[in-house]
């Protein structure tokens, strides 16, 4: 009878192991702030993940962030990330009428206006959309006409689907896929 349950158990556990899947996020977008006319360079260590705490510890800056002071690519590691999730994480606000840097509110109306760009396309609401692998977005506050909009938009960099392609620095979550050990591991929960 203890034979039978334990080829049960590795019967089972096999199982688990061929069909379990990967279900590792990692994906990277593009992205650029200009406030009239300013490109924001995200410059001090508080805007990126420090590479030594990457884990799998859930926190806001473990689901989406940025490294290696590259202030225009966006690491995603969780579902349903939004931009607004990802300003928040850079200490910053944002909503379909304003972003707010600090003590600095840039408010749709208020000597300028919000607008955003996302993948070639003007949209009116971008806080809530999640982040999807190599979105390009602009988000411009100014008085800008379309050609000037459409020029800024040229200026963001498409280079997430080479970040895609590559392991993220240090320990944080690459393109690989789990090895062997891993599914072991999640197919007898040990």
């Amino acid at each position: 009878m203890l034979i039978g349950i334990g080829v049960g158990v590795l019967l089972f556990g096999l199982i688990r192991f061929m069909a379990q899947p990967d279900d590792t996020v990692h994906y990277h977008a593009n992205f650029a702030v200009i406030i009239n006319g300013q490109r924001e360079e995200f410059k001090g260590a508080q805007y990126y993940e420090e590479i030594a705490s990457c884990s799998s510890k859930e926190t806001p800056q473990s689901r989406v962030h940025m490294h290696d002071t590259v202030s225009h690519i966006v690491h995603v590691h969780d579902r349903l990330v939004t931009w607004s999730n990802f300003f928040t994480v850079l200490g910053w606000s944002l909503s379909d009428r304003a972003i707010v840097a600090g003590n600095k509110a840039y408010v749709d109306g208020d000597g300028g206006n919000l607008r955003f760009v996302l993948n070639g396309k003007p949209v009116l609401s971008i806080a809530n959309e999640v982040i999807k692998s190599e979105d390009r977005l602009l988000i411009d506050f100014g008085n800008e006409d379309a050609a000037q909009m459409t020029e800024a938009f040229e200026q963001v960099e498409s280079d997430a689907r080479l970040y895609n392609q590559r392991k993220d620095p240090s320990t944080c979550k690459g393109p690989e896929e789990l090895s062997v050990w891993s599914r072991l591991q999640r197919a007898f929960w040990f």
